[in-house]
């Protein structure tokens, strides 16, 4: 078995394993969405914990679309209950047991990214490649924010204001984060989202077939695009 990050339809090892009698290529989609929701609500649900509303809202906004952060940070979450007669999970729960984890540290990143923070992103990809992070998964939560932020442009393209083009999202954004979402909302213009999702996009293909270091290439686009912010 043979697995691999997004394969686009020109890539040579996908082409072959389509083409081949003997072999078989399966996609695997990142979850987003209300595919997200679903995958938390279920899980937990299959655990006999019952999540509170604000606290699924809350890591649908943080667990980002890596299946496999997203299962770790559910099975910690399922742990944290054991045998906790109450089975609701409430919001200062799941804080308590995600708030330092991969999820949130990737998630913080792409945050300070879109909000110009350079000094904060630094420290944060600093630490993210200290605890092993995969500068892969950084650049899909960053990629992520970015779409999100897109897709309330275009929303606010048809005639929406930023707040109702952000109630638009699913999942919605995390109510305590709000505020933030909606500056980065006005910091960023429809044209500078999609030019910095080519470079994003861009960068993680390099990252793949370059032989350039992923961590510096990581790195070099998220101080890039903050500044960009700054630059204003």
């Amino acid at each position: 078995m043979v697995t691999a990050d997004g394969l686009g339809a020109g890539s040579k090892l996908r082409k072959m394993f389509e083409a081949e009698k003997h072999l078989l290529a399966i996609a695997c989609y990142a979850d987003e969405g209300r595919d997200l929701l679903d995958l938390v609500h279920r899980t937990l649900e299959e655990a006999n914990i019952r999540p509170a509303p604000d606290a699924v809202t809350w890591l649908a906004s943080h667990l980002g679309s890596d299946r496999m952060i997203t299962r770790n940070e559910l099975d910690k979450l399922i742990l944290y209950k054991g045998a906790d007669e109450d089975r609701t999970l409430g919001l200062a729960d799941v804080r308590a047991c995600v708030g330092d984890g991969a999820a949130m540290t990737l998630s913080q990143i792409a945050e300070a990214v879109t909000g110009g923070e350079v000094g904060r992103l630094d420290r944060l990809i600093e630490k993210a490649y200290i605890t092993g992070e995969n500068p892969i998964a950084i650049l899909r939560v960053l990629q992520s924010r970015l779409t999100r932020l897109h897709l309330v442009r275009g929303h606010m393209a048809q005639g929406l204001d930023a707040a109702q083009a952000t109630s638009k999202l699913a999942p919605p954004v995390f109510f305590k984060e709000r505020d933030g979402f909606l500056r980065d909302v006005r910091r960023w213009p429809e044209n500078r989202l999609k030019a910095a999702l080519d470079l994003a996009l861009e960068t993680e293909l390099m990252c793949k077939s370059t032989g350039q270091p992923a961590q510096t290439l990581t790195a070099r686009l998220c101080l890039r695009l903050a500044a960009s912010v700054q630059g204003r």
